[in-house]
């Protein structure tokens, strides 16, 4: 805008010279001529400099070169020559023609000239402010759009300060501001009292000129926009109105974002409690169903039955039913470690006779699969907590169990350091390519045909991380290896 302003100054200068130099040109030309021509046409010749330097160089210069003509006209071409006398009255005509047509020349192309400058400013904001949608859309909260629309505001309109008032179910609240915050903290009170009373607009405070715009949508009230400057062109009020608008389409689309996130998140949730039914129903009716069996063959068959086998029915009854009891504990534990209310129980717990327990709990003779173990010490005690610790074992030992060839072997590998203790369970089993490392402890995920539903690897992560451990995946060209870091717990 500066460089305009001095293009301008410079063709003034240009207009002044081109102005003043065809005045005397012609002076110079007609002077010899002066008796033979009629004083109108010499008044028509002295408007050619006059329109040349208003053309060039605008209002001043024609100013100038109207004074310049009026004067040159008087003395050299109205009798008496030599003075500024006018002898005849009638010769007032030609030289109030003159002037009237400078003064009016002058003022058209001034006009003009304005305008000219008023378009080329709103010109020159909007192709600035082109690319604020681009930096208000790479927001994804509106308190980020909120801040990127404040700072490019006030760096684009060059403003003294912006803040944005976001609108909540109580109140409205600052969301952003940018410049001196002291100052916009100071107008949040009277905006507040502004608006409530439906008076918001132009005010003065300590030598600010205050605009405040309404953020709105079609159908409802966003908040508001805040901006002061010690003055406001019309073309910056301009330029604002379209900043507005924009503020408040981006914001309408973070909101509908957000809400498509909810929508897509609760439908997931719905998604997984469908699972989790389904899931939960078929893991509780499998064991429920061999305990029915179990006590409809006591009850139907107990005088023929032998001692042995009805021990036998009443041990799967028992083992079935705690199955049962461990699954549904083991979600609520799962529900309460996820939203933050469970509190872990560490108690010294002897790590080997614990993964010797574990192993003695698992059935190992479906597969055939053989379990090694061979710990470093006979012994070793850890602070942790020994119901979850045994779950998330009991749960990738029996992963192990299940997904290794038949006949094969599952081993685990034991290291103490200083401070953690990592355990590793190793069986020849492939992990699939398309199912990745990560999402092999989702919540459901299954492989292949175990029969399981997909929560055993998802509630022993749970429960590691409870710990401050962690639990993780890795795929060798000898099969899969579970690997878990556990802190020890003081």
């Amino acid at each position: 805008m500066r460089k305009t302003y001095i293009l301008a100054d410079r063709f003034a200068w240009i207009g002044v010279i081109a102005g003043v130099g065809l005045s005397a040109a012609i002076s110079f030309l007609l002077v010899p001529f002066r008796l033979e021509l009629p004083q109108a046409s010499i008044a028509l010749i002295f408007v050619i400099p006059l329109v040349t330097a208003i053309a060039v160089g605008g209002l001043i210069a024609g100013s100038v070169t109207t004074i310049v003509g009026f004067l040159s006209y008087d003395v050299f071409f109205i009798p008496p020559f030599g003075s500024f006398a006018v002898g005849n009255p009638e010769n007032w005509i030609p030289l109030g023609v003159y002037g009237l047509v400078g003064v009016i020349t002058s003022l058209i192309d001034f006009r003009y000239r304005t305008q000219r400058l008023k378009a080329v400013q709103n010109s020159l904001l909007l192709e600035r402010l082109n690319a604020l949608p681009a930096h208000l859309v790479s927001g994804n909260t509106n308190q980020n759009i909120c801040d990127l629309a404040t700072a490019k505001i006030a760096e684009l309109l060059h403003l003294e300060g912006a803040m944005i008032l976001l609108a909540t179910k109580e109140k409205i609240e600052i969301c952003s501001i940018c410049g001196d915050e002291s100052f916009g903290r100071s107008l949040w009170s009277r905006v507040l009292t502004s608006s409530s009373t439906g008076t918001v607009g132009p005010s003065v405070l300590d030598g600010h000129e205050i605009r405040v715009f309404r953020l709105s949508t079609i159908n409802d009230n966003l908040g508001l926009l805040v901006v002061w400057n010690s003055i406001f062109s019309a073309a910056t009020l301009e330029a604002l109105g379209v900043v507005v608008s924009q503020i408040s389409s981006t914001l309408e689309r973070a909101e509908l974002g957000a809400t498509r996130n909810k929508l897509d998140t609760l439908e997931q949730i719905d998604v997984w409690r469908s699972s989790l039914l389904r899931t939960v129903s078929h893991d509780l009716l499998t064991p429920l169903a061999s305990v029915k069996t179990a006590l409809t063959t006591l009850d139907e068959m107990s005088g023929t039955l032998q001692l042995s086998e009805k021990k036998e029915l009443v041990e799967t009854s028992l083992a079935q039913t705690d199955r049962s009891i461990r699954l549904v504990s083991d979600l609520l534990d799962v529900t309460r470690i996820e939203a933050g209310a469970f509190c872990l129980q560490p108690s010294p717990t002897d790590l080997v006779a614990l993964i010797y327990e574990v192993a003695k709990s698992i059935d190992f003779s479906p597969t055939k699969t053989a379990f090694s173990f061979d710990p470093p010490l006979s012994s070793f005690v850890i602070y942790i907590d020994h119901g979850l610790v045994r779950e998330a074992l009991w749960n990738l030992i029996d992963n192990a169990v299940r997904h290794s060839p038949i006949g094969d072997l599952v081993t685990l590998k034991m290291e103490i350091a200083s401070s953690k203790v990592y355990l590793k369970v190793m069986d020849a089993g492939k992990l699939n390519v398309d199912t990745g490392e990560s999402k092999i402890f989702d919540w459901f995920h299954t492989v292949g045909n175990g029969g399981r539903s997909g929560l055993g690897l998802a509630i022993a992560r749970s429960f590691i991380e409870a710990h401050g451990g962690v639990l993780s995946v890795a795929c060798t060209n000898s099969g899969t290896v579970f690997s878990i870091e556990l802190p020890m717990l003081e």
